[in-house]
C-alpha cells in the first residue's frame, strides 16, 4: 500500500486546489443490455417509427472533468475551489452537488448549463461509455470570463487543475494562468478526449513549445497520450498505433522536457519527465465495476492530492520513489471510484484496499 496513506496535510503548506472550468450535469444510463442487444433494440425502434426502450437505469450526477476532480480532491481533504460559468439552474445544481460537500464555489450564472448523456455498456474488462455532450458555457470559456475574485483564488491556490479541450479557449486560458501564477505553483492539465479535435493538436504543441520555461503536468489515458504523440517529428499515426505506451510517453517527454506526462490506463499508470520513465505501477484488480465515467478524473484528483500530501510544492523536487508512491495512490483513488461508484475519503479508500487485498 502507498505510504502516502500515512501522511497528513502539512498545515504550513498551501494544500488548496483551484479547479476549472467545466461542470456538466451527467445523465448516466445503464441500459441493462449488451451493446449488441441495445443496438438491435435501437434499430427496431427507429424502423418502426419511434417508441420507448424499457429496462434502463438512470442516474443524475455531477460531472465534467473539472467537476469530478473537484469532488475527489475535496473528499480526500484538500481545500477545493471550483471555478467556471453556468446557468441559474446549473448554479442550483452546483450548490446541491458541490457546495453542500464543502467545496468553495466561484461560478457566475451568465451562461448555459453543460450536460452529457452517457451510456455505459459492460465489456470483458469492465465498462465502456459512450457520451453525447452539449458544451454550452464551456465552449468558449477564456481569460475574459474570469472575474477579479476568481483570478485571486487561482493565484492563491497551491495547485491549479485545468480541464477539457471541448473549450475552444482552453489554450488561451492555460497561457493566461501561466502568466498570473508563480512558476513554482503546480498546474496540471487534462485535455480529455482529443479524438474530436485532431486538427487542433498542433495548437497544443504550440502551447508546449511556448512555455518551455514552465514546469507543469499533463495527464491522459492511453488514447489521449497517443494522440498527443501523433504529431511528434518523424511520427506517423501508424507508428504510434503500433508502438508501446512506454515508448510514446518517453518520446513526448524527450521533446517537451519541462512537462511531467502522467498516463493512466486500465492496466497501469506511469510518469515520464525529460525522457526518463520515473514510475510505472500496475492498477488494482477490482472486485466490482460500478462506474467507468470519470475514472480518469478521479485519478487526476488522486494525483494532485498525493503530490500535496508528499509536501512537494514544486515538480522539480519530486524524487523517483515519490513518483511511484504518488502514482500508486492515484491508482487506488481511481480504483475506489470505479468499484464503489463515488469518491472516497482517505480512510475509506484505505479500508477498501485492505478489504479487497485480504489484509
Amino acid at each position: 500500500m502507498s505510504r502516502i496513506f500515512d501522511y497528513y496535510f502539512d498545515k504550513d503548506e498551501n494544500n488548496s486546489v483551484a479547479v476549472l472550468p467545466d461542470f456538466f450535469l451527467d445523465i448516466l444510463v445503464d441500459p441493462n443490455f449488451s451493446y449488441k442487444e441495445f443496438q438491435e433494440k435501437m434499430d427496431k425502434t427507429f424502423h418502426r417509427g419511434g417508441g420507448n426502450i424499457l429496462g434502463s437505469s438512470f442516474n443524475f450526477l455531477p460531472g465534467g472533468n473539472g467537476g469530478n476532480v473537484a469532488l475527489v480532491t475535496n473528499q480526500l481533504g484538500m481545500e477545493t475551489y471550483f471555478i467556471g460559468e453556468t446557468s441559474g439552474l446549473g448554479f442550483e445544481l452546483i450548490n446541491y452537488f458541490y457546495r453542500s460537500k464543502g467545496i468553495k464555489i466561484f461560478f457566475n450564472t451568465l451562461g448555459e448549463l453543460s450536460a452529457s448523456f452517457i451510456l455505459e455498456f459492460k465489456n470483458k474488462s469492465g465498462k465502456t461509455n459512450i457520451m453525447v455532450s452539449s458544451s454550452k458555457s464551456l465552449r468558449n470559456y477564456g481569460p475574459k470570463k474570469l472575474s477579479d475574485n476568481q483570478i485571486n483564488v487561482i493565484k492563491q491556490s497551491g495547485f491549479v487543475c485545468i480541464t477539457n479541450f471541448q473549450n475552444s479557449k482552453l489554450l488561451d486560458l492555460i497561457n493566461y494562468i501561466f502568466e498570473i501564477t508563480d512558476k513554482n505553483q503546480i498546474v496540471s492539465i487534462d485535455f480529455s478526449d482529443l479524438s474530436p479535435h485532431k486538427s487542433r493538436i498542433k495548437e497544443i504543441y504550440e502551447l508546449f513549445t511556448n512555455n518551455k520555461d514552465r514546469e507543469f503536468i499533463v495527464t491522459g489515458n492511453e488514447n489521449e497520450i497517443a494522440m498527443l504523440a501523433s504529431l511528434l517529428p518523424n511520427s506517423t499515426n501508424k507508428e504510434i498505433q503500433n508502438t508501446d505506451l512506454d515508448h510514446i510517453l518517453l518520446s513526448l517527454s524527450k521533446t517537451f522536457r519541462n512537462i511531467a506526462f502522467c498516463l493512466h490506463s486500465a492496466d497501469f499508470s506511469s510518469t515520464a519527465i525529460s525522457g526518463k520513465l520515473l514510475s510505472k505501477v500496475k492498477t488494482l484488480s477490482l472486485p466490482t465495476i460500478k462506474r467507468a465515467t470519470g475514472a480518469g478524473d478521479s485519478w487526476h484528483g488522486g494525483l494532485i492530492t498525493a503530490i500535496s500530501l508528499s509536501n512537494c510544492n514544486q515538480l522539480g523536487i519530486i524524487t523517483k520513489n515519490q513518483w511511484k508512491e504518488i502514482i500508486q495512490f492515484a491508482n487506488y483513488v481511481a480504483g475506489y471510484w470505479v468499484s464503489i461508484g463515488s469518491p472516497g475519503s482517505i480512510s475509506e479508500i484505505k479500508e477498501w484496499i485492505e478489504t479487497i487485498s485480504g489484509v
